[in-house]
């Protein structure tokens, strides 16, 4: 699976080869081996805004959601990241609102549909 790693900090960005069944911890000792020194700290994010998170070292990059050609997003800073998404956090997830009950205002007036001419099949 090839995947691009891109330096949140620096936005340089690296292609990588994994294998299909690649773990958290074997893309992160990926990235490490192509770093100048190791790092204190490293993080992911597939949006640049939330932490990848992974249950375990050994969870598929498949089961967080990584696709083949991602944009995955990474950084030395710990703090780089939200830590909790709202998919991740299902308390924070905004309802909109009931259309049906919406109040009726002067802007949410039924536009009258113009009827398209029909199209037929060219005769050949």
């Amino acid at each position: 699976m090839k995947l691009r790693l891109r330096n949140y900090d620096s936005k340089e960005t690296q292609r990588i080869q994994v294998t299909p069944t690649c773990s958290f911890l074997q893309l992160q000792e990926a990235l490490f081996a192509s770093l100048p020194s190791p790092p204190s700290s490293l993080c992911f994010s597939l949006n640049a805004k939330d932490r990848l998170h992974a249950p375990s070292p050994d969870t598929s990059l498949q089961s967080l959601g990584v696709a083949p050609g991602d944009l995955i997003y990474y950084s030395l800073n710990p703090n780089a990241f939200s830590a909790v998404s709202s998919a991740q956090n299902p308390q924070s997830v905004t309802l909109a609102p009931d259309p049906n009950q919406m109040q009726e205002s002067s802007n949410n007036r039924e536009t009258p549909v113009q009827e398209l001419p029909q199209f037929q099949e060219p005769i050949f």
